[in-house]
C-alpha cells in the first residue's frame, strides 16, 4: 500500500530546533503539573506553585543513590552504561528519577500517576487502529494500566531506544517513532499533538513533537552532560497536565461516556463516524451527536490556513442545494482561551535570538499553520454502500450527479468525490418513511470556480486515490489541467465500479470467500498488486483497464458480483461517455459541435454516439449531465431487482488489523494515507539493504584479512625453512663464522618477567595491554625449539640459527 508518512511529514519536519525541550516542557508546564498533583482539587492553589528544572536537578545532586546525579563526574548514579540500552533498565531508571522527585517534593502517587513502561517491547498494544504489529520500546502510561491489556488509546508519550547512533539506525528509530505517533493519533481522537523521544547507545537523546503541521525535533543532547533536559523529559512526561501532553480538553470522558464541546455546549458523542489515521494534515474526526432532537455530525479538523476559502464558507454559499448537508454552525476551537493552532504551540520558538542563523529563523517562520476548527451539520447519513436495493443505489447515484450539476451552477467544484464522501440520508429526517437520497459531504477541498486567484492549500496532491480522475493523477508539477466538473463525474463512475466489485450485494455485504478482491483490477486503483506503487503506477493500472472497451468489459465488468449484473450495460455506457477522448481534429470537431448546437436549438435529443467523439473538455456541460441522467433513467425503467445473495461474506469490522483491511476501508484510502504507507515500506527496505551491504562489505574485509594473514604466514615459513644438501653446508659454515666472531649470549636458565608501565585510561594501549609482561627468552636447547606459527599450533624447528637470527638474538 502506498503513500508517504515519512515523505509527507518530511516536507513538514524541522530538525534541530533550539530550546524545543525547554519550550514544550518548560518550568511553567512542570509547575502546573506538579502543583496539580499536590492540590488536585484546587486549581488556584495549584497554579501558585513554582518549580524549576534546575532546582529539581539541584535536589537530586545533593541526594544519594540510584536516580540521582553525580555532578563531579557528570553522570547519573548507577546508570547502566549498557550500549544496548536494555528497555527495562532505561524505564526502571527513569522511574527511579521520578520516584526521587516525588520523594523530594512530597508528591502523592495513585492509580492515575504516570510511569514509564516497556510492557509493549514483546507484545503489541491491543486494539491498534493501524498496523498492530508495532511494539514501542517505551511508553508513558497511567500506573493502573501498566501490566494490563492497555491499548494505544492509553499511551501518553512514546520512546524508541537504539544501541547504535549510526545515521541509519537513527533514521530507523525515527521511522518507528513516527509510526507510534500515527497510531496514537488514530486511537485518540482528542489528541492535538504527541510527544516522544529517541535515546541512542551513546547516551544522546532527541525530543520530538508530532502535530498536524508536521514534526519538530530538538537538537540532540547528551543526558550526562545536560541532565537538566532529562529532568524536563521525566518531569514533563510524568507530571505535566494532559493539555501540555497534547490532549484536547474540549473532548473528554466522564462516567464511561465521551463528550465534546461545541460553542461551549456539551454534546454526548453517540458514535465516532470517522477518524483520520495520518499525522500531518487535516486529522479529521467526525462524531455523531444529537442536536435539538435530531442526529447531527460534528466534524473536527485542522485546516490549512493558506487556503483562501474554508469549508464553512463554501457550505454557506451552497445552502439550499439538494444533496448537501445543512450547516448548523462552525467555530474555532479554543484551548486555554486562545485559538488552537499549530502556530500557537510554536509561538515561543519564533524568537529570532534563539536561532543560529537568520535563514533558519526565516524557514521556521514559513512552516505551514493549521487551525483547529469544528462544523456541525445535518442530516446524518449512512455510507452509500449501505443501499438496500439496486434501484436505491442507482437513484442515489443520479441524485449525486444532479448535486454536482447544481454545484456547478453555484460555481463550486467539490474535487474529492469518493466512497467515503457519498452517503445516504432521509429527505425528511423526521419521517422514517421518507426516501433516502444521495448526499455529498466533506467540502474541505472544494473551490469556487469564479475565484480569480484560485488559491489552493499548501501541501501535496490530495484526493481519494481509487476514485481520482486519470487527468488529476498526473504529477502535479507537470499537470497543467485545471480540475473540472467532468473529473467529479469520472470519480462517481469509479465509485460505482468499486461497489459492484467489492460487494456481493446490498447492505455492504462483502464478496464471497472464493473471490479475491485484493487481486481484482479495481483493487489496483488503490495500489494493490504492486510492491511500493507510486501514484503514476496506479494511474497506469487504472488507465489500462478503462481506456479500451474490450479491456474494461473483461477486467472490470467481468469481475462484478452476480447481483450487479443488471447494471453492467449502464456502467458500460457511463464509461463510454466519461472516458472516451474523442477526436481533436479542428475541422471535424467544429462540424460536430455545430450539429449538436442545432439539436439543442430544435429540441432534438443529443446522440450519444456523436457526443462521445468530442473531447469531453469541449462538450457542453448540459449535454453531459443530460446524457448521464438518460443512461440511468433507461436502466431504472427496465430494472428488475435481483434476489439478494445469501450472507456468504462477513460484515466489515472497524477495528480490524490494517493488514486485513476490508474493501470499503481500502476505498477510503486517500492520497495522504496512501503516501504515508508507501514511503515507510521503501525506507524500511532501504535500511535493510544498507544493512545487507554493510554485512557483505564486512565479510569481504574479513576474508581479505584472512588471506593476507595466510600469505604472510606462508612467506614467513618459506623464509625460515632450513634447506637440506649444499644449502645446509653453507648455512653451517656461516654459522661457525658467526660463533667465532662472538659467541651467543648465555641466557639465564629461568624465565624472568618485567611489568610494563600502566597506560592512562584514554590510551589506545589501555585495557588488556596495560597488564602485559615482558618475558625473557629461554636459551636454545641442543635438540630443537618451538616456533609459534601465525596460522597454526607450535611447530618444531632445528636448533641451528641463521646468521641473521643469531644477530637478532644477540641484539636482544
Amino acid at each position: 500500500m502506498g503513500g508517504t508518512l515519512y515523505e509527507e511529514v518530511t516536507s513538514g519536519i524541522f530538525e534541530d530546533v533550539p530550546m524545543l525541550v525547554e519550550d514544550k516542557l518548560s518550568d511553567r508546564v512542570i509547575s502546573l503539573g506538579m502543583g496539580h498533583a499536590i492540590c488536585p482539587n484546587d486549581p488556584v492553589a495549584a497554579a501558585k506553585f513554582k518549580f524549576k528544572a534546575s532546582d529539581i536537578l539541584g535536589k537530586l545532586k545533593s541526594a544519594t543513590g540510584e536516580g540521582t546525579y553525580w555532578w563531579q563526574q557528570k553522570q547519573w548514579v548507577d546508570w547502566k552504561r549498557d550500549k544496548n540500552h536494555h528497555e527495562q533498565n532505561v524505564t526502571d531508571y527513569l522511574n527511579k528519577i521520578a520516584e526521587n522527585i516525588r520523594k523530594e517534593y512530597e508528591l502523592p502517587s495513585n492509580d492515575t500517576s504516570r510511569e514509564f513502561s516497556c510492557m509493549f517491547k514483546d507484545k503489541a498494544p491491543a486494539e491498534a487502529a493501524v498496523n498492530c504489529k508495532r511494539k514501542p520500546d517505551g511508553v508513558v502510561l497511567d500506573h493502573s494500566k501498566v501490566g494490563t491489556d492497555a491499548t494505544w488509546a492509553d499511551i501518553h508519550a512514546v520512546m524508541e531506544l537504539k544501541s547504535s547512533s549510526h545515521p541509519r539506525a537513527y533514521k530507523a528509530a525515527y521511522l518507528q517513532l513516527l509510526q507510534y505517533a500515527r497510531m496514537v493519533f488514530a486511537a485518540q481522537q482528542n489528541r492535538r499533538f504527541v510527544l516522544g523521544v529517541i535515546l541512542t547507545g551513546d547516551d544522546r537523546m532527541t525530543f520530538f513533537v508530532f502535530d498536524r503541521a508536521g514534526v519538530l525535533s530538538s537538537e540532540r543532547f547528551n543526558i550526562m552532560d545536560e541532565p537538566e533536559k532529562l529532568i524536563r523529559v521525566v518531569a514533563g512526561f510524568l507530571f505535566a497536565e494532559n493539555i501540555d501532553l497534547g490532549y484536547d480538553p474540549t473532548i473528554y470522558h466522564r462516567d464511561g461516556e465521551r463528550f465534546i464541546l461545541f460553542k461551549q455546549v456539551e454534546y454526548k458523542i453517540k458514535e465516532i463516524i470517522y477518524a483520520e489515521s495520518s499525522v500531518r494534515g487535516r486529522g479529521t474526526n467526525c462524531f455523531l451527536v444529537e442536536h435539538e432532537g435530531e442526529d447531527a455530525v460534528i466534524k473536527d479538523s485542522w485546516v490549512d490556513n493558506s487556503r483562501n476559502t474554508f469549508e464553512h464558507i463554501i457550505m454557506e454559499k451552497i445552502t439550499g442545494v439538494g444533496g448537501v448537508a445543512k450547516i448548523v454552525g462552525h467555530e474555532k476551537v479554543k484551548v486555554r482561551g486562545v485559538n488552537d493552532t499549530t502556530a500557537t504551540d510554536r509561538r515561543a520558538l519564533r524568537r529570532k535570538n534563539l536561532w543560529k542563523t537568520q535563514r533558519r529563523w526565516q524557514l521556521f517562520g514559513k512552516l505551514e499553520t493549521r487551525e483547529h476548527r469544528r462544523i456541525m451539520m445535518k442530516p446524518y447519513g449512512k455510507p452509500l454502500e449501505d443501499f438496500q436495493t439496486l434501484a436505491e443505489l442507482l437513484t442515489s447515484i443520479k441524485d449525486i450527479i444532479q448535486t454536482i450539476e447544481d454545484l456547478i451552477n453555484k460555481k463550486v467544484l467539490h474535487r474529492d468525490v469518493s466512497l467515503r464522501n457519498l452517503v445516504l440520508a432521509r429527505e425528511n429526517p423526521k419521517d422514517l418513511n421518507s426516501r433516502r437520497r444521495g448526499y455529498i459531504i466533506d467540502f474541505d477541498f472544494a473551490i469556487e470556480t469564479d475565484d480569480k486567484e484560485d488559491k489552493c492549500a499548501k501541501g501535496r496532491r490530495t484526493g481519494t486515490l481509487p476514485f481520482m480522475a486519470l487527468e488529476m493523477m498526473i504529477d502535479q508539477e507537470k499537470n497543467k489541467i485545471r480540475h473540472a466538473y467532468y473529473h467529479d463525474l469520472e470519480s462517481i463512475f469509479y465509485v460505482l465500479c468499486w461497489i459492484c466489485t467489492a460487494q456481493e450485494g446490498p447492505s455492504n455485504l462483502r464478496r464471497s470467500l472464493d473471490f479475491d478482491f485484493n487481486s481484482s483490477a479495481v483493487a489496483e486503483w488503490a495500489g494493490y498488486g504492486k510492491d511500493e506503487p507510486t501514484v503514476e503506477d496506479v494511474r497506469k493500472a487504472k488507465q489500462a483497464v478503462v481506456a479500451k472497451a474490450d479491456d474494461f468489459n473483461e477486467y472490470v465488468l467481468g469481475q462484478f458480483a452476480p447481483y450487479f449484473e443488471p447494471l453492467r450495460d449502464c456502467v458500460r455506457d457511463m464509461r463510454t461517455l466519461l472516458i472516451s477522448t474523442g477526436s481533436s481534429d479542428p475541422k471535424i470537431l467544429k462540424t460536430k459541435l455545430e450539429f449538436l448546437e442545432m439539436c439543442r436549438e430544435t429540441g432534438l435529443p443529443i446522440p450519444l454516439d456523436i457526443l462521445v467523439t468530442i473531447p469531453i473538455a469541449d462538450r457542453n456541460e448540459k449535454d453531459v449531465f443530460n446524457s448521464l441522467h438518460k443512461i440511468i433513467d433507461e436502466t431504472l425503467a427496465t430494472l428488475e431487482e435481483p434476489v439478494p445473495p445469501s450472507n456468504t461474506g462477513s460484515a466489515p469490522s472497524e477495528d480490524q488489523n490494517i493488514d486485513e483491511l476490508t474493501p470499503d476501508q481500502i476505498g477510503r484510502t486517500n492520497m495522504r494515507v496512501f503516501e504515508e504507507e508507501n514511503i515507510l515500506k521503501r525506507e524500511a527496505k532501504e535500511i535493510e539493504a544498507e544493512k545487507a551491504e554493510e554485512a557483505e562489505r564486512e565479510k569481504n574485509r574479513l576474508e581479505e584479512i584472512a588471506e593476507t594473514i595466510e600469505e604472510a604466514s606462508e612467506e614467513l615459513e618459506d623464509k625460515t625453512q632450513i634447506a637440506s644438501g649444499p644449502a645446509q653446508d653453507a648455512y653451517e659454515k656461516d654459522q661457525s663464522k658467526v660463533q667465532a666472531v662472538e659467541p651467543a649470549p648465555n641466557f639465564p636458565p629461568f624465565r624472568r618477567t618485567h611489568n610494563l608501565p600502566s597506560f592512562p585510561s584514554n590510551s589506545r594501549l589501555s585495557g588488556a595491554h596495560s597488564s602485559a609482561t615482558l618475558i625473557a627468552p629461554e636459551s636454545p636447547t641442543p635438540t630443537s625449539r618451538k616456533r609459534l606459527s601465525r596460522d597454526g599450533p607450535l611447530k618444531d624447528e632445528p636448533e641451528e640459527l641463521s646468521s641473521r637470527e643469531s644477530k637478532r638474538v644477540k641484539s636482544t
